[in-house]
């Protein structure tokens, strides 16, 4: 994934839990890109249904756009929680295109076969699956935390997003297959370096599915140890230009006093 400072007019090409040459790899599939393209794609074709809520205009086929929109409503409020954001409100609706297959959504989209989703400035799109509420949370994420940030995200802070949204997709689908990985994050970790400056890309060995394991359980422990009202402090750092070091510091006094004290923690913990 590669983001600019001070914009949203990017793509970033990310995979959660990537086929890899590794053994075991816990998941199987790619999945959504994070980013915010100018404009957007084509909408549904006839049979295309709309259904609205307070926070989202979601379009599907059938029946499904109801019930998609009512879930995103309610994984909308879950991530609120869980990031301690719940007076956050987006600007205006977020528009959703819920395609009714793999095929249609890369036609529209011309998004490589591993992509699942992909936020645009126009709305998030992706298409029907068995994982699609998941899929959702993870581009909601992505929509909320770069609109909060007002889209001042660089490259070094790309694995709070991606990680922050793994983990919201995961809770979604309720599994937590990167614990297959926690040998590897005990006895082979990126270093904090690695995760900040580190873009993984499509395919690249296994070093892509470790990048967003490791992103996703480091903020799983910031906000499941370190709490969630003090992770929203560690945000508003970040939002404010802060370094991650002052953030943290900032964010949790008396417990961690930089992110490498933050990481430290976690490992010890993976023992």
């Amino acid at each position: 994934m590669r983001t600019r400072r001070g914009t949203l007019a990017l793509l970033a090409a990310g995979a959660i839990g990537a086929c890899v040459p590794y053994p075991n790899p816990p998941v199987e599939e790619k999945g959504p890109s994070i980013g915010a393209l100018n404009g957007g794609f084509p909408g549904l074709a006839d049979g295309g249904k709309e259904a609205t809520s307070q926070h989202f205009v979601l379009s599907a086929y059938g029946d499904s756009a109801q019930k998609l929109c009512d879930a995103a409503e309610v994984r909308f409020t879950q991530l609120l929680q869980d990031i301690g954001l719940v007076t956050f409100l987006p600007i205006k609706p977020y528009k959703v295109v819920v395609y009714g297959s793999q095929e249609e959504y890369k036609r529209k989209t011309a998004m490589p076969d591993w992509s699942t989703g992909i936020v645009t400035q126009d709305g998030l799109y992706t298409y029907q699956s068995e994982r699609v509420e998941g899929t959702l949370s993870h581009l909601m994420t992505q929509a909320v935390v770069l609109e909060y940030l007002n889209g001042r995200v660089t490259d070094q802070q790309r694995w709070v997003i991606e990680g922050l949204a793994v983990y919201e997709e995961f809770k979604t689908l309720a599994r937590r297959p990167y614990d297959a990985f926690t040998p590897l994050f005990t006895t082979m970790p990126l270093t904090v370096d690695q995760l900040q400056n580190m873009a993984p890309v499509d395919d690249r060995e296994y070093e892509t599915t470790v990048w967003y394991g490791e992103a996703y359980d480091l903020i799983r422990w910031m906000i499941e140890r370190g709490g969630k009202i003090n992770f929203t402090t560690f945000l508003d750092s970040i939002k404010n230009g802060q370094n991650f070091d002052a953030a943290v510091a900032a964010a949790y006094p008396g417990v961690w006093t930089n992110l490498a004290a933050v990481f430290n923690d976690w490992q010890r913990n993976l023992q």
